[in-house]
């Protein structure tokens, strides 16, 4: 069978916006989304790598085939998947917030891992650093069980069933207390989660929420010395201009890493907009003191 895809992309490469922006459109699936029209931005993004006579049901049903064998039984016992695909500290984080039979817990991981290796995210897990929230609870509206130390949001039915997810954040309630944003650098989600921050914070008080955003706003990557690319980032500008919003903080790439949960180490990754808004009177946290913190825990040969 001549393969729908030029050489130069795989279907996984597809999947991840895919997936995401069909929780966003309202697909329900387990894992695979029915909702066609959360494939058309990703139709149009690999235009140019999609053969031009293929079909969205070809698509749908190509990556359902790949990602059925990611989840055989063979698959799931390799070695690489038993031992190598998480850290210590990630095995130990599953086995507290699994809430499903005890006997079910190695099959049911590793399907979980099977589904995140399949999204091409196990090496992309970046947080913001937990360390700095050891003292504040927080919930994480855009997670998963391997790069989260608290409560979470995160695209799997399978996490809220048995890993103690609160589901997506496009389902999620927000409740009154601190949040912390950090999505999928992707435009499209971005913007969609801007949305549902303002008519959360309209719907429901006491509520402090951390956003964490790259730089692709031209102003700011010409004020910062960034290279410019001149394309407009609505997602900023909707945070920007919220009633909501309080303050904003420009976090250098170097002196303001991520967090890498399966190195178990920092990963400087991108400069960032550190965007804070709040329905409250008086902030719940002190963003300058979790700052500080950030940048002291950076490793010294990235503090340029």
């Amino acid at each position: 069978m001549k393969s729908l895809y030029s050489e130069d992309i795989k279907p996984e490469e597809i999947f991840m916006r895919w997936y995401l922006n069909s929780l966003i459109k309202g697909g329900k699936d387990y894992f695979m989304p029915t909702a066609f029209n959360a494939l058309e931005n990703d139709l149009s993004f690999h235009e140019k790598s999609l053969s031009s006579k293929t079909t969205k049901e070809e698509i749908c049903a190509k990556i359902n085939d790949i990602f059925q064998k990611h989840c055989t039984q063979e698959y799931c016992i390799k070695k690489k998947i038993m031992l190598r695909m998480i850290s210590d500290k990630q095995e130990n984080r599953l086995k507290q917030v699994y809430n499903g039979p005890q006997e079910d817990f190695l099959g049911k991981k590793h399907l979980l891992l099977s589904a995140y290796k399949f999204m091409g995210t196990l090496n992309n897990h970046l947080s913001v650093p937990p360390a700095i929230f050891r003292n504040t609870k927080i919930t994480e509206l855009f997670g998963s069980p391997l790069n989260t130390s608290q409560s979470y949001c995160s695209p799997f039915k399978l996490e809220q069933e048995l890993f103690s997810s609160n589901g997506s954040f496009f389902d999620y309630k927000i409740q009154p207390g601190l949040h912390v944003a950090n999505p999928p650098f992707d435009e499209t989600i971005m913007e969609d989660m801007a949305d549902r921050l303002e008519n959360q914070l309209d719907e429901t008080p006491g509520v402090n929420i951390i956003c964490v955003i790259p730089v692709w706003d031209p102003e700011s990557q010409a004020k910062y010395g960034l290279k410019v690319y001149g394309k407009p980032f609505a997602a900023y500008t909707k945070l920007k201009n919220s009633k909501h919003f309080k303050q904003e903080f420009y976090l250098e790439k170097y002196k303001y890493p991520f967090w890498d949960y399966y190195k178990d180490k920092f990963t400087p990754a991108s400069a960032t907009h550190f965007i804070v808004l709040s329905n409250t009177e008086n902030l719940l946290f002190k963003p300058e003191k979790l700052l500080e913190d950030w940048r002291k825990m950076a490793p010294s040969s990235y503090k340029k």
